[in-house]
This record gives C-alpha cells, sequence and structure tokens, in this order.
C-alpha cells in the first residue's frame, strides 16, 4: 500500500511543494525574530485575521517548520527504498 502511494504524481508535486513552504517558514521565524515583544501579530483564519501572541507564533512556526523537514525526510527515505 506504501508504495502505490509514493509512487503517485500528487505526492511528487507534495514533496516538491515541501523546499518551498519550508522555506517560506524560515523566512517567516526571520521575520518574527526581529520583532519587538509588544508587536502586534496576526494570524490568517479563514477570511478574518486573528491577533496572537508573539511567542506563540514563533511557536507555531518553529514546530511547523519542525513538521516540514520530517516530512521531507521521510519522503526521501520512501523514494530510496523504492528504488532499491
Amino acid at each position: 500500500m506504501w508504495s502505490s502511494l509514493a509512487c503517485r504524481p500528487t505526492s511528487k508535486r507534495g514533496s516538491q511543494r515541501q523546499p518551498a513552504l519550508r522555506e517560506r517558514r524560515r523566512r517567516a521565524v526571520q521575520e518574527l525574530d526581529v520583532l519587538e515583544e509588544d508587536a502586534a501579530v496576526y494570524k490568517l483564519v479563514g477570511p478574518m485575521l486573528i491577533k496572537q501572541d508573539l511567542v506563540e507564533a514563533k511557536s507555531n512556526v518553529s514546530k511547523r517548520l519542525e513538521y516540514i523537514g520530517g516530512e521531507m525526510c521521510v519522503c526521501a527515505c520512501l523514494c530510496l527504498c523504492l528504488r532499491v
């Protein structure tokens, strides 16, 4: 089952999209690091902007960055296993 999922074209597109997502998150972390502690940060939730604590925003973006890195590792391992 895993091999059929990994070989699907959508999986390839997803794995190509991950580096772009990771780069976007890295830039977001850099931008959040520049902000002062009392700066207003907003999160887009559907059609609304919701005010968010700066520490919470940094934490969320960092966790997402770690998750994307892990997913990229899994995709790379799956691709290597399927080639062998």
